[in-house]
Parts: C-alpha cells; structure tokens; sequence
C-alpha cells in the first residue's frame, strides 16, 4: 500500500533534506520520554529522597512527577497560539530554552554541589513547572511542523518521527538512571543530577539544529511570504523552483490556506470553537483526534512510565 502511493512521489520529493529537517524537530519528542524516564528513577534513589526529605511513596512524589504535566498543560495551551504567531522553529527553539532554563532550575535545587545538602523543594516544583512549559509546546509545533514540510505520500510516516522519539527518550532516561544508580553512592546526588543534565545535551542539539532546518513553506505561504515559501519547498523537495511537482504542491496549498481564510472570515475566537464542536463535518475528526488521545491515556502506559524506577 505504501509503496502504491509513493509512485507518484518523485524519489528527489523523499531525499535527506526532508529527514534532516523532520528529524531536528521531530526529535522534540525526546523531551517528554526523557523526563518521564528520568523523574521515574529519580523518585527512587535514596539521594534524591534524602536531599528534599520525604519518605518514599508519599503524596510529595505525585507533586513532583506531575508539576512538570501541569506546566505542559499551559504550555501546550501558549504553544497554540504562538506557534502560528511567530512560526514553527522559532517556537520550536523557545521549546528548547524553556526545557534548558527549568532543568537548570531543578537540576540546581540539591545546591551547586549537591551532596550533604539540603535540597530546595520548591525551586524543585518551580523548575520542573518550566521545563514543563517547554515540554509542552513540543506536541503542539512537531507535528504540525512535520506534517506542513511532508509530501502526503509519507505525511504519516514523518508524524510517527515525532512519536518514535518519546519512546527514545524513556529508554535513554531508564539507562541513564541505571548508570548513575550502578556507579553513583546513594548519599551522592550525582545519581540523580547527572541523569536530569542529560536534558541539556539533547535540548541543545535540537536548538541548534533548527537553526539549520528551514521553516514550514506552508506557514511562510499563510503570512504572505510566498517567495521564501515557494524556495523553502524546493529546497525541501531537492527540485528546481519551476518544477512542475512544485507547481502542482504550492498550487494545492494556497487552495488550502484560502478555503480555511474564507471558512473563518469575521469570527472570534469563540465562534471558531463553536463552529469547530458543531459542525457535523468536523465532528467525526474531532472524535477521532480526542478520542486516540483520551484513550491512550485512560490505557494507563504513562502511569507506568512515570513511576516504574
């Protein structure tokens, strides 16, 4: 079936520009799985516990593993409207200063050596709380990032580079966790800190990455930039700017982006919302869309993800 459809995808259309782009925002996803894997190891070290004085198994642990789910909650939410606002890298790369800057945060709550000390809880909430803001835009500007830049025969695919990633992240925060756990005293808070600093490697190769990504052609196209669209398609498609394939692909997208400016023409924001719950044509996608998610979470996985050592 897939390769059905990729005939008439030109081979140029699926080249390495495509994946370098797709993969230096689809590996945002790494934010999630990482802190899931980490936190989930870190509320059962000893050091950890001893550093910020609870007992193992206690309401604290609920608190600090979903401060960082409360701070996705809004920045998901801010993530919505900026991401349309000043475009998907850019949003992307506020995503990663925002994961950098709360790590720090929290990282930093055991003191700048962090052994025999003790460890400052609400700086912990606080910097988890940003970190989570940062997290947070990562499912908003991925995936519509990676869905823009696609060509339809491989949309889904480029997708799942989002998803793929999450998953990368939890092993890599379980493995680090047993590194540290293995070569790392329980009173040394390096058996935690060390793992949380991992943070800092992968938000960083993802800032600078997209520094070298080039922005959605669909976005630059809605804000009326129609030449750097028309030349972030052809270099993302490795065609020449007159190609006949890159006709046909912006001609659709200006279709597109038209139908959806005459659809919400003169309504706030309340009627889009209106208009997008009451429309019968949309509320088939719209169960679909919210019912994958509410299920994948009602499943319970992220319980174990979260709270598995």
């Amino acid at each position: 079936m897939l390769l059905s459809h990729l005939k008439d995808t030109p081979r140029e259309a699926r080249g390495w520009r495509l994946w370098a782009s797709a993969c230096a925002v689809g590996a945002l996803g790494i934010a999630r799985g990482l802190d899931e894997g980490i936190i989930s190891g870190c509320l059962k070290q000893h050091s950890f516990i001893n550093t910020f004085g609870f007992n193992d198994n206690s309401p604290q642990e609920a608190t600090i593993a979903s401060q960082l789910q409360l701070g996705s909650v809004a920045g998901s939410a801010i993530a919505f409207f900026l991401c349309d606002r000043i475009g998907r890298l850019r949003t992307s790369m506020l995503a990663c200063l925002l994961w950098i800057f709360g790590t720090a945060i929290w990282m930093t709550s055991a003191g700048i050596h962090g052994t025999h000390r003790p460890g400052n809880y609400a700086q912990l909430l606080a910097g988890r709380f940003i970190a989570g803001l940062g997290v947070g835009f990562t499912p908003v500007v991925s995936p519509v990032y990676l869905a823009e830049i696609a060509p339809k025969a491989i949309r889904g695919l480029c997708v799942c580079i989002f998803s793929g990633s999450v998953y990368i992240g939890i092993l890599l925060g379980y493995w680090s966790n047993l590194g540290s756990a293995t070569h790392y005293a329980d009173n040394d808070a390096k058996q935690w800190t060390i793992p949380a600093g991992i943070n800092f490697i992968f938000a960083g190769i993802t800032f600078i990455s997209c520094f070298f990504a080039k922005e959605s052609p669909r976005w630059l196209i809605k804000q009326g930039r129609y030449e750097e669209g028309r030349k972030n398609l052809s270099y993302l498609r490795n065609m020449d700017i007159d190609h006949p394939y890159i006709a046909n692909e912006l001609e659709v997208m200006e279709q597109q982006i038209e139908a959806e400016k005459r659809a919400l023409e003169g309504l706030n924001l309340f009627q889009v919302i209106k208009k997008l719950v009451c429309n019968s044509n949309n509320q088939y996608i719209l169960f679909l869309g919210v019912g994958i998610q509410v299920l994948g979470q009602l499943s319970g996985g992220g319980v174990y993800t979260v709270t598995v050592p």
